[in-house]
């Protein structure tokens, strides 16, 4: 928003299509990252994890 690429309008229609109504928060982006990374992970390959809150649906 602070450059300009997204406005409120835009956000607001994102939420639409979202399963979890929501924005997500960088800490939850996070989570998604340290499990990647951790040993919970080893057994993981060629996956995409979508953190996305459901947008992908």
């Amino acid at each position: 928003m602070e450059s300009g690429d997204f406005d409120q309008r835009f956000l607001d229609a994102s939420r639409q299509f979202m399963a979890l109504k929501r924005l997500g928060t960088a800490e939850e982006v996070a989570e998604g990252v340290v499990f990647l990374a951790s040993s919970c992970a080893r057994w993981i390959s060629g996956q995409t994890l979508m953190v996305d809150g459901g947008y992908a649906l």
